[in-house]
């Protein structure tokens, strides 16, 4: 990916420049209360654990990169219907200081699919001892393709997001 978004920039400041808190104190740093929106405290009378998810959402539609993009264009829902792809299970893995995350998409229809887009989104659940869970949802990267990639018509294809970090 080569256009990362203000939301996984803010994510990444955590380990690098140390915007993390201790265990005892309900105070979030404000990178993570002005970029990711997530609250300032939690409630003290409860306890709760963070959780994050990602995720791979592909496209139909194309837009000019932006740091501060929230979604894609035109996303290509999950699903049977007439212009959607069914998204198989995330793949995740890594070699050295590169992570690579992939998805298989099938195209159940009868009509070829154009994917022009992808980006790579994130989800961060605030889960509390009481049994609420607020979900906070980001859009980490965004690239468009140099030609649409057609998914034919009862046809699969696989789409891989690499993030190389280098020093």
């Amino acid at each position: 990916m080569r256009s990362l978004t203000q939301y996984f920039l803010a994510l990444m400041a955590i380990p690098i420049i140390g915007t993390y808190q201790g265990a005892l104190i309900n105070q979030a740093p404000g990178i993570l209360t002005s970029v990711l929106g997530l609250p300032s405290s939690i409630n003290a009378a409860y306890d709760a654990n963070i959780s994050w998810d990602w995720a791979i959402q592909l496209g139909s539609g194309t837009q000019a990169f932006s740091p501060t993009l929230t979604g894609l264009a035109a996303p290509i829902l999950n699903g049977t219907g007439a212009g959607q792809l069914s998204y198989g299970s995330l793949s995740v893995s890594h070699a050295g200081s590169t992570i690579y995350v992939s998805i298989q998409v099938t195209n159940t229809t009868s009509s070829t699919i154009s994917v022009t887009e992808i980006g790579l989104r994130g989800t961060i659940y605030i889960q509390y001892s009481n049994g609420s869970v607020s979900t906070y949802s980001f859009l980490l990267s965004y690239d468009t393709f140099s030609t649409a990639i057609s998914v034919p018509a009862l046809g699969m294809a696989i789409f891989q997001i690499t993030l190389s970090f280098t020093g």
